[in-house]
């Protein structure tokens, strides 16, 4: 029985080595540029010793693996760079993905039930240094929330999402500081500035829906990705709006996941039926909320623009605490 325990694990580190070689040959340009910032030699010197390892070679080895055998005699190890996945590096289907980002937006969790048994799913936009995600989370009880790092494990892709299964694992690296966030008044907002407004919403434009990939998120305008070769693609929305707080109007942006949340509509129901947008108008013109977003120039407009990042309710009992700590500042 222990013999063949060890057997086992044996032959499942084989398997990840054999498929951690196999993602470092599939990245010569990473290599290359690994071996460039930790041996100190120059492009050029690289590119040299690369053809002249090919040559060794009766030209076998592609450059991949001239560049991968090069790092090898200059004892460089760089495996860690290659277990450290981006999201923009997930691919439609993959499984075991690993990776660290912050969240964006947390949505409310909700419950039901399968088979006689209490489930829940709750969903998050996550980011990192790649891209930004959806980040579903099946049957997690975990305290999280907007600004937080978090480290996922053992999760997969699915229909350009990622989800966190009952086999998969959610840490939280670093708890956000629970700040409390000046709100903005939209007539001092400039160009650059990362806001939060409490306003109205008083003009909603009609989303535009686009077609996208499924596999990498790209826009799509033929039957293949042009970004990845994909085939499959989904529908989502970008929504205009104007906001006013009182004091002046500014023209808002949401893209994607907040403007599906915002609209309670999928983009691919609304390339299905564009009267359900007609039906959610007289509900949403005129809601008060607060907007976090960047402000923007807008060139074909000729004016300021806030990107919507995430938005929430307007919560009373926090305005009424916000209200009276900014009195007794002053």
């Amino acid at each position: 029985m222990f013999k063949r325990q060890v057997h086992r694990r044996f032959l499942k580190g084989k398997k990840q080595n054999l498929s951690m070689v196999a993602s470092i040959l599939d990245n010569p340009e990473k290599i290359i540029k690994l071996i460039e910032e930790k041996s100190g030699l120059s492009k050029e010197e690289i590119e040299e010793r690369i053809r002249k390892k090919q040559e060794d070679f009766g030209g076998l080895l592609t450059r991949a693996g001239a560049a991968y055998a090069l790092a090898k005699d200059l004892d460089l190890n760089f495996e860690e760079e290659f277990r450290k996945q981006r999201i923009t590096d997930i691919k439609e289907g993959s499984f075991n993905i690993n990776l660290e980002a912050e969240v964006l937006k947390v949505f409310p969790t909700h419950f039901f039930k399968r088979n006689g048994e209490d489930r829940s799913v709750r969903n998050l936009i996550i980011s990192d240094d790649s891209g930004t995600s959806k980040l579903v989370l099946w049957n997690k009880d975990i305290d999280i929330s907007e600004g937080d790092k978090i480290r996922i494990s053992n999760a997969y892709s699915k229909n350009n999402e990622i989800h966190l299964g009952d086999r998969g694992y959610i840490h939280i690296v670093n708890k956000a500081e629970r700040k409390r966030e000046e709100l903005s008044k939209i007539s001092e907002l400039k160009i650059g500035e990362h806001v939060k407004v409490r306003a109205f919403v008083t003009r909603l434009y009609r989303p535009s829906v686009i077609r996208i990939c499924a596999s990498c998120g790209a826009m799509m305008k033929e039957d293949i990705c042009q970004n990845c070769g994909a085939k499959e693609s989904k529908h989502t929305l970008i929504l205009n709006m104007e906001l006013d707080d009182g004091s002046s109007t500014i023209r808002a942006t949401m893209y994607r996941y907040v403007a599906e949340a915002f609209l309670g509509i999928s983009g691919d129901e609304m390339s299905k039926n564009q009267k359900l947008f007609d039906y959610k108008l007289p509900q949403l013109i005129g809601v008060e909320k607060i907007f976090t977003g960047d402000v923007r120039k807008n060139n074909y407009m000729d004016s300021s623009e806030l990107i919507v990042r995430s938005f929430e309710d307007v919560n009373v009992d926090k305005e009424i605490e916000r209200l009276i700590l900014c009195q007794e500042k002053e």
